[in-house]
């Protein structure tokens, strides 16, 4: 499902993390969700100002 929704929207975006799992993926890597809304709000910018 998940490689569904990513390719159903445009730049979507799947990333996949060995080391946690999806309801423990804030507690065990605050680091790659602060890093994924960082690269979300860096697109949107470009794309305002291109």
């Amino acid at each position: 499902m998940d490689a569904a929704l990513v390719g159903s929207v445009s730049h979507g975006e799947q990333r996949i993390l060995f080391d946690t799992f999806h309801h423990r993926l804030c507690f065990d890597r605050p680091d790659a969700v602060v890093q994924a809304v960082r690269d979300v709000v860096e697109r949107a910018r470009r794309s305002k100002n291109p």
